[in-house]
């Protein structure tokens, strides 16, 4: 499966039966294809061979998932403005919905503003095999999983609290570190470490993350993590193709040292670049 990286870096709150159901839409789409239908038939039987689950419960999951997902939103983050402040675009998943019991199945069309980061992505995008989340219970573990995906090739990405808990759409909850890390941090990369293809390295004390404080307050944190052995694709997987290319010249880096600056960026300041202008205009907003 394919997202643009603007999508994974969105911030937006779903439960996980909402997050399921717009998985499986997005699972049928071919990453380069540009003539896709914005329409999705959600039949039981699939969903539920899908997601691993009884398809009764199938059933029950696809029409919550329809009642609840009508309202959500999500903010696709733009670049700083002049004053600095972080600017955003609101968005919807959804236009139309439909359920029919009594022919089994369900349909989701989805807005052109979510569907425009799943289709005819040829950069600036992260792909995963749906089956590295089939048995993640939690939205937030998923998303973690998916943020971790976008360093896949460096093996570590940092995130400031702030930052991650605006990803993630938190707001009050969990306003200690100690209970972020406790409730959302640690059960989500134990969980990650057990049902995908990413392992998270502890550190010296044996620490999921490691973190980095202001005075008392923890500011921000570093996870480290390799690939598990290479697994088989699914038939339907993109395979991505490597050249001789250097890294920051296929990414639009006028010198290997601007891609470096722009890594260290990245890691101090738990964003993400989508583009060598992308960083360009970030520096210049610093």
């Amino acid at each position: 499966m394919r997202k643009s990286n603007n999508l994974i870096q969105a911030r937006f709150r779903l439960n996980v039966n909402e997050y399921r159901l717009l998985l499986y839409c997005a699972s049928k789409i071919k990453p380069k294809d540009p003539d896709v239908s914005a329409v999705f038939h959600i039949h039981g039987k699939d969903y539920a061979e899908m997601w691993d689950i009884d398809e009764k419960n199938a059933y029950k999951q696809i029409k919550e998932g329809l009642d609840s997902t009508w309202d959500r939103e999500f903010l696709e983050w733009m670049p700083k403005g002049k004053n600095g402040e972080p600017a955003w675009r609101r968005r919807r998943f959804v236009i139309t919905q439909e359920y029919n019991p009594g022919e089994g199945y369900g349909a989701i069309e989805l807005h052109p503003d979510f569907l425009q980061h799943l289709i005819d992505l040829r950069d600036q995008y992260t792909d995963y095999a749906l089956r590295n989340v089939m048995h993640l219970k939690s939205f937030n573990t998923i998303r973690i999983y998916e943020l971790l995906c976008q360093y896949r090739k460096i093996g570590h990405r940092s995130f400031t609290v702030e930052w991650f808990r605006q990803i993630l759409s938190l707001d009050e909850t969990y306003p200690r570190w100690s209970d972020l890390r406790k409730h959302i941090i640690r059960p989500s990369l134990k969980m990650i470490t057990e049902h995908t293809d990413i392992e998270v390295i502890k550190n010296d004390k044996s620490d999921c993350v490691t973190t980095r404080a202001r005075g008392n307050k923890v500011i921000s944190f570093e996870v480290n993590f390799r690939h598990k052995a290479q697994q088989t694709l699914d038939l339907d997987e993109p395979v991505l193709l490597t050249t001789d290319e250097p890294e920051w010249q296929r990414e639009g880096y006028a010198s290997p040292g601007e891609y470096r600056e722009a890594q260290g960026l990245q890691r101090t300041h738990g964003v993400r670049f989508d583009s060598a202008k992308a960083f360009l205009v970030y520096r210049a907003s610093l």
